[in-house]
């Protein structure tokens, strides 16, 4: 089992980064080494939801499909893989501060024998990971946010 946690603080309120982050038209933006996003029901995310993901780990093609199990407004997203090569559990989390929105990213993953025998490897790539696609998600919103609240 592997565990990560990253946060990353972005100068834009709760509410415009939760839109952003439940829709997953938006994945492939921010969410390196993904090349295939698709949802069902489509649309923004809810519990229940289930997105299918393609891409690379560790240059290995991996496909996941993970289901929201809960949805709080403006606070949290709790997802869980149903199919893929491993069982992960994830949660974005934000939290309002004085100017714009923490967001925090944990992960728990049970690693199959392939990844069990490279897992100090995959736990550093994927925190490398996880932190280049929350500074990736912050300039995004950033970007997004100031150009919305331009007269």
């Amino acid at each position: 089992m592997i565990s990560i946690q990253i946060s990353v603080d972005v100068a834009c309120p709760v509410d415009f980064a939760f839109n952003y982050l439940i829709d997953p038209d938006n994945y492939l933006s921010w969410q390196s080494g993904l090349t295939h996003v698709s949802a069902d029901p489509p649309g923004p995310i809810r519990v229940g939801s289930l997105v299918e993901t393609k891409g690379k780990l560790l240059g290995r093609a991996i496909t996941t499909v993970a289901k929201t199990a809960e949805l709080e407004h403006n606070k949290r997203q709790v997802y869980e893989s149903v199919g893929g090569p491993f069982y992960y559990r994830g949660e974005l989390r934000l939290e309002p501060l004085e100017i714009g929105t923490r967001i925090t990213h944990q992960i728990h993953a049970d690693l199959d024998a392939f990844f069990i025998l490279t897992k100090t490897v995959l736990y550093l790539a994927a925190k490398t990971k996880l932190s280049g696609d929350l500074d990736v998600l912050k300039e995004i919103l950033e970007s997004l946010y100031s150009a919305s609240a331009q007269p």
